[in-house]
């Protein structure tokens, strides 16, 4: 008996396929969700991490050097960095418009901080536009430091007025019965300072002036006289200083209170700031009480620096010298010579420090990619 094998070819009805479909996209949807989601997740740390290794790398660079260096010039920390200003307002956001013309360093925006923007910052995969923020606002930078100052150039006149008595005693001497004195000679102190190729050369001359009246053979004559003690040393000119310090300091050793003023002409020739101090070694001095002292800087390349040191007690009497600004002839301002043989200044020791990194083209507003604070101490 022969069997009959009858064969279905029917397809799915679309019932059928509609199930099937609504089942994968079930099964699917969730799947797909979880693969973007770790794939959003895997760009977002890879992102972070590259945001946080550029911002470790600036604040490496900012503590390795020193801050008035960067500060200075942005682009020792990174290539391209420059000043920014800061405008806007918490309320209503904040923007940053950049600065420019010169290195120097700018004035503090008016939250007396600094901006330092680079944009493009480029680290790993990633791109970000980084700000920092500098606050040098801290308690700490009110206080006075005292300034080291090498004794580049010393030169020593405190035998100055013996040796022109002597000088005077030896000529005249014989005439008197009593010894001669340099009671009314005046002495006028000369400093000057010029630079040539390779050397600061300084040269200070004690002149003094005066008359004599003596009688020779019963003739009455009387003799305007001048004296000058000199004094000279030189110093290398290609030393380097500091930026924002003198190019170097001037001792002069020297025995003050001659008369009841003293009369110090400072002229600088020499291109650069220096600083001078005038150092008394007199023992025991006793301080005329109408003492004064005539003291001009002159040709002083930054006038509104304070360039004249001295241990002579001045502050009691208000003492000021005149300081020339070599831009402005005959123009100069009355400056408080420092009461000591020390530098002193007001400077930004102790910064408060964030890196903000944003994301590339953003203009560093908007929410940062990451944020960090750090101190720095010079």
């Amino acid at each position: 008996m022969k069997r009959s094998l009858s064969r279905d070819n029917r397809g799915l009805t679309l019932i059928e396929i509609i199930v099937g479909i609504s089942i994968m996209a079930i099964i699917a949807v969730p799947l797909l969700h979880t693969f973007v989601t770790g794939a959003k997740t895997s760009m977002k740390s890879r992102t972070y991490s590259d945001a946080t290794d550029a911002a470790q790398n600036i604040i490496e660079q900012i503590q390795a050097s020193k801050t008035n260096v960067f500060l200075k010039n942005p682009n020792s920390i990174y290539t391209g960095a420059q000043y920014y200003a800061r405008g806007g307002s918490e309320t209503g956001g904040y923007y940053y418009t950049p600065l420019t013309g010169n290195s120097d360093l700018p004035p503090k925006s008016t939250d007396k901080n600094y901006y330092i923007g680079i944009k493009n910052l480029k680290s790993g995969e990633s791109e970000f536009d980084a700000l920092l923020t500098v606050d040098a606002s801290s308690d700490l930078n009110n206080a006075d430091v005292s300034i080291s100052n090498s004794m580049d150039a010393v030169i020593g006149m405190a035998g100055a007025d013996d040796n022109v008595l002597a000088r005077l005693r030896g000529e005249y001497g014989s005439y008197f019965d009593h010894p001669l004195t340099l009671s009314g000679f005046t002495r006028e102190i000369v400093i000057d300072v010029i630079k040539d190729d390779s050397y600061y050369n300084i040269d200070i001359s004690f002149i003094y002036r005066g008359s004599i009246t003596y009688i020779d053979n019963e003739i009455v004559y009387t003799d305007n006289l001048r004296y000058t003690e000199n004094g000279s040393t030189r110093i290398s000119s290609t030393d380097s200083t500091a930026e924002g310090s003198p190019a170097f300091s001037v001792y002069m050793f020297f025995k003050a209170y001659y008369s009841d003023k003293d009369m110090i002409t400072i002229n600088n020739s020499a291109g650069s700031d220096f600083n001078v101090f005038l150092v008394d070694v007199t023992e025991s001095p006793s301080i005329p009480i109408t003492y004064s002292a005539d003291i001009q800087f002159k040709s002083q390349y930054d006038y509104l620096t304070q360039r004249v040191f001295t241990n002579i007690p001045l502050a009691d009497k208000d003492m000021k010298y005149k300081a020339f600004d070599k831009n402005r002839p005959g123009h100069y301002k009355l400056l408080a010579f420092s009461g000591n043989l020390v530098e002193t200044k007001k400077l930004d020791r102790k910064y408060l420090m964030n890196i903000s990194l944003f994301e590339c083209g953003s203009d560093f507003t908007g929410e940062p990619v990451l944020s960090m604070d750090f101190n720095k101490l010079d």
